[in-house]
């Protein structure tokens, strides 16, 4: 009889996820709600082919892939006020909640990220993600037509997000029920709330001459929020390593961002240091590329990079002639 039971009960549990928020048969006597949980991890970039090989590259994996919770957080938001009145740590396939009935905002996200960090979580519609600031910024100052415009606004440099999973469900019902009535069952689908993007350079002359590669990325959103995937308006570059293929002659990397923000342009920002102490810097706008409906497989693609064989000068030499690029330091 009790191993029946259980295949009856394993049975309902493989059921929730296609009746989502259908009455089904499980039971809990002390509680009013069951969240089934399905975590998507998904990848958002190519995994195919030579550069996103997780054997030659292991950092990348966690980049694209992210990391399955262990725990999640289910947060429930009166309708009215939009104020947390009820939460709960639930194991990432989900459990049974004892809610009070009513009808909320619920929001549930993964706990134990490593660079993302939350606030506001106590309001449905302030709660944000974001990163630390690494405590310096990035300006960059365009010549266009042989029209100095000058952007005076500074994005500042923060981490990398670590992908965040967050799943929401508007107007919840829970109702008042007996004992002997069914526990709700409520599928809720949990996606990343950050993007991961490519950085390519498919040719690089003179890649043999490259000592270290960094990429800057500028006009991202500093966060975005929870609820309805709102990017924060702060305005932020994002900064990471470039993989340097020198055999093949090209450069490759992973990165994740809370996405690029509408209003100001996106520029790519490569700094080479080559073996023989140059240092060089090239400026790409890549705004299309972060705007572009098709780039389904989010790839920032730059076609060709010439590393000059020489010292170069003091600082880094701006080899794009119209384009200069100043960092500096931000206090916040």
């Amino acid at each position: 009889m009790k191993t029946k039971i259980m295949r009856l009960i394993g049975s309902a549990l493989l059921l929730a996820g296609v009746l989502g928020c259908e009455r089904i048969p499980l039971h809990d006597p002390t509680a009013d709600l069951f969240l089934q949980l399905d975590i998507q991890m998904d990848p958002q970039v190519r995994t195919e082919g030579y550069f996103v090989d997780f054997e030659r590259y292991p950092e990348f994996e966690p980049k694209v892939y992210g990391t399955m919770p262990s725990l999640v957080r289910a947060c429930f938001y009166d309708k009215e006020s939009h104020q947390l009145v009820y939460e709960d740590i639930l194991p990432a396939e989900g459990d049974f909640v004892n809610v009070p009935p009513g009808t909320y905002d619920l929001v549930v996200y993964s706990m134990g990220t490593t660079s993302t960090q939350l606030e506001n979580t106590d309001v449905r519609a302030a709660s944000l993600a974001h990163t630390s600031i690494t405590g310096s910024g990035i300006r960059a100052t365009s010549l266009i037509d042989s029209v100095q415009i000058e952007d005076d606004e500074v994005d500042i440099i923060i981490r990398q997000p670590d992908h965040l999973y967050v799943g929401s469900v508007a107007d919840l019902v829970v109702p008042v029920r007996d004992d002997l009535e069914q526990t709700k069952v409520v599928n809720v689908v949990m996606t990343s709330l950050v993007e991961t993007w490519t950085f390519e350079v498919r040719t690089v002359d003179g890649a043999e001459r490259i000592q270290n590669a960094e990429v800057y990325i500028t006009g991202q959103a500093a966060g975005k929020y929870l609820w309805d995937n709102r990017r924060n308006n702060r305005r932020s570059a994002i900064s990471f390593v470039n993989g340097v293929d020198r055999e093949k002659g090209c450069m490759f990397s992973v990165f994740n961002t809370f996405g690029h923000l509408p209003e100001p342009r996106a520029y790519a920002v490569l700094q080479v240091t080559t073996h023989t102490g140059g240092r060089f810097q090239w400026v790409f706008d890549v705004t299309e590329q972060f705007d572009n409906p098709d780039n389904i497989f989010h790839e920032i693609i730059i076609d060709y990079v010439d590393i000059p064989d020489g010292a170069g000068l003091d600082g880094f030499m701006p080899i794009v002639s119209d384009w200069i690029v100043e960092i500096e330091d931000v206090y916040l």
